[in-house]
């Protein structure tokens, strides 16, 4: 579903509506099974809601790709949201029963292993490595989980390359800020460093929300792209373009309507970041810390104005 930008674009549209098609039997199939296992009921809402979600996706890609369109940056296609009133509970509901069954799914292959008397070795130690971010992961507000096998960040340390997004703080938030990390993070690094600094910002930002009365704060760190793994690769502009892509793809679930939004962005997550905000229009303040550049050509291009 997450190769959509490799789809030739007069194809774009008639897999979309192909997609929706395919949404509306899942949800006349789970409505015709009113007595169904939960977990056939939950498989088939998340394949309705992923097969909306991609579909809207591919409909902005192709009115990008428009040689005629009258767009400099996506258009004003918002992806659905979720299907149940629970809104943002319903996402992190379906991203941990997503984490469970990737949990199971490496236990069994550890559990194969030792079976064959195989307790160390590369493969072991980076299952173990998996199943440990996995437990981890488990615990947390999921807005954001995925499994990519191929790529240099999934194959660096031999382990599947999981991205994940957090939501810290309430649900209904009246501040967003969105933290994406910079160059070599890995999921490992990421959990043990980026997510306690936002836990801490969070807190902070809460209580001087609160103590001036403007209302409270959730913060998000966000991996939802490979990061270069150095300077080497850093030139490379395919990372922050791509970056850029499966940020907006992550953060297109989250209805964020009537809130404000901040996006944040440390070294070369700075560009991505740019690229972002000049690609969705989701922010309405940037924040750039040792920015590696702006992932735009203007400052202008960033859309949220020069004093922003």
């Amino acid at each position: 579903m997450n190769d959509y930008r490799f789809i030739e674009p007069e194809t774009m549209t008639p897999l979309a509506r192909l997609l929706d098609g395919l949404s509306t039997e899942m949800l006349t199939i789970r409505s015709a099974l009113p007595n169904a296992i939960p977990a056939i009921s939950t498989t088939l809402t998340e394949i309705a809601s992923s097969s909306q979600r991609t579909a809207a996706f591919i409909r902005a890609k192709a009115a990008l790709m428009d040689p005629h369109s009258q767009w400099r940056a996506a258009p004003p296609v918002i992806a659905p949201t979720w299907d149940t009133p629970n809104g943002l509970g319903a996402l992190i509901d379906s991203n941990r029963t997503a984490v469970g069954v990737e949990m199971r799914r490496v236990a069994g292959q550890l559990n194969r292993l030792s079976s064959f008397g195989i307790r160390s070795g590369r493969r072991h130690d980076s299952l173990r490595r998996d199943y440990g971010i996995l437990a981890e992961l488990s615990g947390m507000d999921l807005i954001h989980f995925e499994i990519d096998t191929s790529t240099a960040f999934g194959s660096r340390s031999g382990s599947a390359g999981y991205r994940a997004g957090v939501w810290i703080g309430p649900h209904d938030a009246n501040h967003v800020l969105v933290m994406i990390p910079g160059m070599s993070t890995s999921t490992e690094s990421w959990l043990s460093s980026n997510v306690p600094d936002a836990a801490d910002l969070q807190n902070l930002a809460a209580n001087l929300a609160n103590s001036h009365g403007r209302g409270t704060v959730a913060v998000v760190p966000l991996l939802a792209y490979e990061p270069p793994r150095s300077a080497l690769d850093a030139p490379l502009g395919r990372f922050w373009r791509e970056g850029a892509e499966e940020t907006v793809q992550a953060l297109a679930p989250l209805d964020l309507a009537g809130r404000h939004v901040v996006g944040w962005g440390h070294s070369y997550g700075a560009a991505v970041l740019g690229a972002t905000s000049a690609l969705s229009g989701r922010f309405d303040d940037l924040v750039m810390v040792g920015a590696a550049g702006t992932g735009t050509e203007s400052l202008e291009a960033l859309g949220v104005g020069s004093d922003h």
